[in-house]
């Protein structure tokens, strides 16, 4: 249900059982008519069973960069937003009309959760849980840290928006230093798998 919900994937876990079982049978009868044979029916229901674990693994990693991605963005206009009047939980849900996806689908979440009767702090480590962000993590210790002391929370959360910008520069960076030995490292961990081929 967790991994279902990361996902962002309308499915329910009865459903993504049926489906975890379907795909494998589905691929096996192919296998069976293509090849007329039951030497593949075990491979193709390994790889019918792996599909979709691959499939919702990607779907969450996806969701997780972009929101990764639109985190800095997002707390710059919660500070906008509360350096106007709001309150924080106002903010959010105002924040929430104009981010993009899937900034937009979490921040409404959390706004329903609060409405639902969850306290905005217990909501915002539900967010924290979906999304798997170390940034995330950073910024609900924040909140929690001001709703307990005090203090001007708008500053706080520029100062982690810039962090979060700087953090992703430098990662932009590595990424590029490293990207001629990164590719060698490819090359030769493939190269014992392609001479066992040839």
């Amino acid at each position: 249900e967790q991994d279902l919900m990361q996902a962002d994937l309308p499915l329910t876990v009865p459903e993504y059982v049926l489906l975890r079982l379907a795909v494998p049978l589905i691929l096996a009868m192919i296998g069976l008519v293509i090849w007329r044979s039951i030497y593949p029916i075990p491979f193709a229901i390994v790889i019918g069973y792996l599909i979709p674990l691959f499939w919702v693994r990607r779907r969450r990693i996806q969701r997780n960069y972009a929101f990764n991605d639109q985190l800095a963005e997002t707390l710059a206009l919660l500070a906008a937003s509360m350096r106007g009047g709001f309150s924080l939980l106002q903010s959010v849900a105002q924040v929430a009309k104009d981010a993009p996806e899937p900034t937009k689908r979490e921040l409404q979440r959390v706004g329903q959760e609060v409405q639902l009767g969850l306290s905005l702090t217990q909501a915002l480590d539900n967010l924290s849980k979906r999304m798997e962000s170390e940034d995330l993590d950073l910024v609900v210790t924040a909140i929690k840290i001001h709703a307990r002391v005090g203090g001007n929370l708008t500053t706080i959360l520029d100062t982690i928006s810039n962090t979060i910008r700087e953090r992703a520069r430098l990662r932009r960076d590595v990424r590029v230093i490293t990207s001629m030995q990164r590719i060698s490292s490819y090359v030769i961990g493939m190269l014992p798998i392609g001479l066992a081929l040839i």
